[in-house]
C-alpha cells in the first residue's frame, strides 16, 4: 500500500525526472509488484533500509541494456521536515542533470558504463539531510556538488582537466629527471604511453581520464655497467575528486618531489631490483585532511613512507654494522 510519504515523494519527483541528457537517461522505472494501473509510479520505498526512494532506470546510449536499481533517498527520520527533504530531492535532481551534461560534452570520450549506484550513496544522502545549517535548494546544490557526493559520476569539465593538465606537465616537466641517484633514475614520460590515441587532453605521457590526472613514469635501474633493467608504468597522480583546487595538488606534486630523493634513498640495497615505479608513488597523501602547503604535503610523505624511522634504522647500521 502506498503511504503518505511515498506519494508525496513520487509528486515531488514526477516533476523532475525522467532527465535526459546526451547519452544518458535517467528515468522512474517499475517496481516489480508494480501494477497496470500504477506502471512507474509510486516511487519505491522500503522500511528496513530506512528511506523513502526511487526505483530508477539508468539508460546509456550504446549500453547492451538499461539497468534499474531502487536508491534510498530521503531518510525517513528527515521526512517531517518537507519544505528542507523537497529542497534536498530537488538539488539532488539539479545536480544529478548537470553531472550527465557535462559528461556528455565532456572531451574525455572514454567515460565508464555507469550504473544507478554511482547516482549517490543513500548514507551519504543522510548525513547531508542532517546538517541543519543546509535548508535551501540552493544549499544542498551547493553540498551535493562536492565531487565525493556522487564520485565517479561527475565528468571533469574540459577547462579543469585542461588546466589540471597544464599544472602537472609544468612541475613534472620543469626539470626532468624526477628522481636520480647512483642506483635508480625516474622520469615521466614525454612521449605517449602506448600507441593508441590517449583519450583527453594530454601531453607526453601525462593525461587526463575520467578519474583524474594519469602519469607514465619509467624507472631505470643502474649498475656499474649503466642501466640494468627499466620499468614503465602508468600511476594515477591526483585523482579527479581532488581538481577542483589544483593549487593544492601543485603543492602535493611539488612537495612529492621534494621527499622522493630521501625516500629512495632509503629503499634498502636488497629491494632495488623489484622496486617498480608505483612504489616511489603515493597518491592517498593527497586525501590528507589538514594538508594544503607544500610544506604540509611534505611532512605527510614524510609520515607515510616513514623517513625519521628509516633514516633512524639506516644510522644504527652505519654506526654498529654487523660483525
Amino acid at each position: 500500500m502506498t503511504t503518505d510519504h511515498e506519494a508525496w515523494i513520487a509528486a515531488v519527483l514526477r516533476t523532475e525526472l525522467p532527465i535526459r541528457e546526451g547519452a544518458f537517461v535517467v528515468a522512474p522505472c517499475a517496481r516489480p509488484d508494480a501494477t497496470e494501473r500504477e506502471p512507474a509510479w509510486p516511487m519505491a520505498a522500503w522500511s528496513d533500509a530506512g528511506y523513502v526512494g526511487v526505483r530508477v532506470r539508468l539508460r546509456t546510449v550504446g549500453a547492451p541494456r538499461d539497468v534499474c536499481r531502487e536508491l534510498g533517498l530521503v531518510p525517513r527520520a528527515c521526512l517531517d521536515d518537507r519544505r528542507r527533504a523537497e529542497a534536498f530531492v530537488r538539488a539532488w535532481c539539479a545536480v544529478l542533470r548537470r553531472a550527465l551534461r557535462d559528461l556528455s560534452t565532456s572531451a574525455l570520450p572514454d567515460a565508464p558504463s555507469f550504473t544507478p549506484a554511482d547516482l549517490g550513496e543513500p548514507w551519504v544522502f543522510a548525513k547531508l539531510l542532517r546538517r541543519s545549517a543546509l535548508s535551501t535548494r540552493d544549499d544542498f546544490v551547493e553540498a551535493l556538488s562536492e565531487r565525493r557526493h556522487f564520485g565517479r559520476f561527475f565528468a571533469i569539465p574540459p577547462s579543469v582537466a585542461g588546466a589540471a593538465l597544464e599544472r602537472t606537465c609544468e612541475v613534472l616537466y620543469d626539470a626532468p629527471p624526477l628522481l636520480s641517484s647512483r642506483l635508480m633514475i625516474l622520469r615521466a614520460l614525454t612521449t605517449t604511453w602506448n600507441d593508441d590515441p590517449p583519450p583527453g587532453p594530454s601531453r607526453g605521457g601525462i593525461r587526463v581520464h575520467w578519474s583524474g590526472v594519469v602519469v607514465a613514469l619509467e624507472l631505470s635501474l643502474l649498475d656499474d655497467a649503466g642501466v640494468r633493467d627499466s620499468k614503465q608504468q602508468e600511476i594515477e597522480m591526483a585523482p579527479a575528486a581532488h581538481l577542483h583546487d589544483l593549487d593544492r595538488v601543485e603543492a602535493y606534486l611539488r612537495a612529492w618531489r621534494d621527499v622522493l630523493p630521501e625516500h629512495a634513498r632509503l629503499i634498502a640495497p636488497d629491494e632495488v631490483a623489484s622496486t617498480i615505479p608505483g612504489d616511489l608513488v603515493c597518491p592517498d597523501v593527497l586525501s590528507t585532511a589538514r594538508a594544503f602547503t607544500r610544506d604540509d604535503f611534505a611532512a605527510a610523505f614524510a609520515r607515510r613512507w616513514q623517513i625519521a624511522e628509516r633514516r633512524a634504522l639506516r644510522t644504527r647500521a652505519v654506526t654498529n654494522p654487523r660483525r
